[in-house]
């Protein structure tokens, strides 16, 4: 579509180029003041159409409201006098520039800036048509015209290659997961076997240890409830408790059992 609109338009705009040129040309010859070609000019000293007229009237307002309202707003005080001073200081300015500029470019350099008012009309007409091209050819729906064909050729095969990658890739992870996976699975542990078994043996003697060392402990348990639990009391069974009244006897605070149940009541009281 892009390339549509440049080929369509190439001419249009390759003739605005030379006009832009030839009004160039024509300013220089005549020594016309270069701001005299640009749309502020010709808007305020050679207005035509809707846009020029706008900028015109914009110029207007700001000239003769926005500035000297701002002015009078900023004075210390507001008096109508002084608004009348401004207004008629703001237009003996502007309209003073006005017409300075007016003598010495539109009196000066009239047929110049004639010939330039009808070479910007030219190039006006140009983008219009151009503005029209570019919003028939974005509007039309019909796409022969860009052969678009081999596109669509293109991107029926790209889908139909991605399909079929698609589906060489969920056959390749089928066969890995029913075939490799086990294939490899069968040759780590082969290769591990040995290790494997030495392990499974270390633990299986580790637990038979361990089931021998907790039996034992249960039989010391029981042995010493029997031997000592009517003598020492079922509250001091336990390893704390035993600690703290062997340490009484060895400080010397009792000589048997009974004193030193009773020092370490009396301690914790």
């Amino acid at each position: 579509m892009k390339e549509r609109i440049q080929e369509e338009t190439s001419e249009l705009k390759a003739h605005n180029r030379e006009l832009r040129e030839q009004m160039k040309e024509t300013f220089r010859k005549d020594r016309v003041p270069g701001f005299c070609n640009t749309k502020w000019y010709y808007a305020m000293y050679f207005t035509k159409g809707l846009g020029e007229i706008l900028i015109f009237l914009l110029n207007i307002l700001i000239c003769f409201l926005v500035i000297p309202y701002g002015i009078y707003m900023l004075l210390p005080e507001q008096k109508q006098l002084y608004l009348v001073a401004v207004y008629f200081l703001v237009i003996v300015v502007f309209g003073g520039l006005y017409v300075i500029i007016n003598n010495r470019t539109k009196v000066h350099h009239l047929k110049a800036l004639k010939e330039g008012r009808a070479i910007r009309n030219v190039i006006c007409s140009n983008n219009r048509k151009i503005r029209v091209i570019t919003s028939t050819i974005k509007k039309d729906q019909d796409e022969a015209l860009y052969d678009l064909k081999k596109f669509d050729d293109d991107i029926a095969k790209l889908e139909q290659d991605l399909t079929e990658i698609a589906a060489k890739k969920k056959e390749a992870l089928n066969t890995f997961e029913t075939v490799t996976k086990t294939i490899l699975a069968d040759e780590i542990t082969s290769n591990s076997k040995e290790q494997i078994d030495t392990l499974c043996e270390e633990r299986d003697s580790l637990r038979q240890q361990v089931d021998e060392t907790d039996e034992q402990i249960k039989e010391q348990t029981l042995l010493i409830s029997d031997r000592y639990e009517s003598f020492i009391g079922r509250e001091f069974m336990t390893p704390q408790k035993l600690d703290e009244l062997g340490d009484i006897f060895i400080s010397g605070k009792a000589d048997n059992i009974s004193e030193a149940i009773n020092v370490y009541k009396n301690m914790k009281d």
